[in-house]
């Protein structure tokens, strides 16, 4: 994926997440880092991104089919969730 595709919204995310769950061997993990874009007269300035709601990446992650799906972080803006393709 490239770059840009970090700052994705909700609607985005789901394909992109099934797109990484056929490519997984069964058994393997994904781990997503999710950002949002900051807004605002200093926003085009700053690239660090801020956080975003978990509910919906967790939603989309396992609408793909993946399972134990879980938020493991957040730094600097970045949450970080983990989720593995059943065997």
């Amino acid at each position: 994926m490239e770059i840009d595709d970090f700052f994705l919204d909700g609607e985005t995310w789901r394909p992109r997440f099934a797109d990484a769950s056929r490519a997984l061997a069964p058994g393997g993990r994904l781990i997503a880092m999710v950002g949002a874009e900051r807004t605002g007269a200093l926003g085009r300035f700053s690239k660090p991104a801020i956080s975003v709601a978990a509910d919906p990446v967790i939603d989309a992650l396992k609408a793909a089919g993946l399972v134990a799906v879980r938020k493991l972080a957040s730094a600097n803006g970045v949450d970080y969730f983990e989720a593995r393709k059943p065997r």
